[in-house]
């Protein structure tokens, strides 16, 4: 099977999602280690100062196939230097002064200007996105049917046994993560996890609902990303509808 930007095309995967068009973000890089187990090297909530800053590009890289995600060209670009990345991968995103690159075989390496690239994780269902200040990255795992956030303090699993995710927003601090997801036989709603991992990622719409089951009272998926405005999140599903879901602060 190949990347897709949901992770319920996984043929173990059955559920309601409607996946959204994979995105190639320009982020700017930010003050992480970037590696698995990295040292605590910074207090939970403490700010992340910004690097130099790089942006990863994209080109076409020709005919798409025909069961998979167009693939592309990628350069790592920084102020006076560039690096054109070999081979041709799904997408990639600047991260940690550096790129995140998924590769076909469902790899997520870090290329930085200089240098051999390093693997950061298996198995990764999609591009994975980064918080608006480049100092957290998330990404989902097809198997595990697990959403990781990766930055300075490490590497941590934020929500679990999930039967599908996608649509990956962080909230503009970065501190929490909303997704598309559902229990393995439930049906897909929006849930909301704890970028640091404290406590478990939480549903918020369509929890009760099973695959099978009636679908009475099931809320519309977004077919836009999801929006963080104030305390709720906020969407608008394929019809043109509006939605909004209280959150807290």
């Amino acid at each position: 099977m190949t990347p897709s930007p949901c992770a319920c095309r996984h043929p173990l995967i059955r559920c309601g999602v409607r996946c959204l068009p994979a995105l190639l973000l320009l982020v700017s890089g930010a003050c992480a280690t970037g590696a698995p187990g990295a040292s605590a090297a910074l207090r939970a909530g403490e700010a992340l100062g910004p690097r130099t800053r790089v942006a990863v590009v994209a080109e076409p890289a020709g005919e798409a196939p025909l069961d998979g995600p167009a693939l592309v060209r990628l350069r790592l670009v920084a102020p006076g230097a560039a690096r054109q990345l070999e081979g041709t991968f799904v997408g990639g995103v600047a991260f940690d002064d550096a790129a995140a690159v998924l590769t076909t075989e469902r790899r997520l390496v870090r290329f930085d200007l200089e240098g051999e690239p390093a693997p950061l994780a298996q198995d990764v269902a999609f591009v994975p996105v980064v918080s608006l200040d480049g100092a957290h990255l998330a990404y989902a795992t097809l198997e595990a049917g697990a959403l990781h956030v990766l930055d300075a303090l490490g590497d941590r699993t934020v929500a679990a046994d999930l039967g599908s995710i996608g649509a990956l927003a962080f909230s503009p601090d970065g501190a929490r993560v909303a997704f598309v997801g559902a229990r393995r036989g439930g049906i897909a709603g929006v849930w909301l996890a704890d970028a640091r991992g404290l406590g478990p990622a939480r549903c918020l719409t369509n929890c009760a609902l099973e695959t099978g089951g009636p679908l009475d009272g099931r809320v519309p998926l977004p077919a836009q990303p999801i929006a963080f405005d104030g305390s709720a999140l906020t969407w608008m599903d394929d019809a043109g509808g509006a939605h909004r879901v209280e959150v807290g602060p």
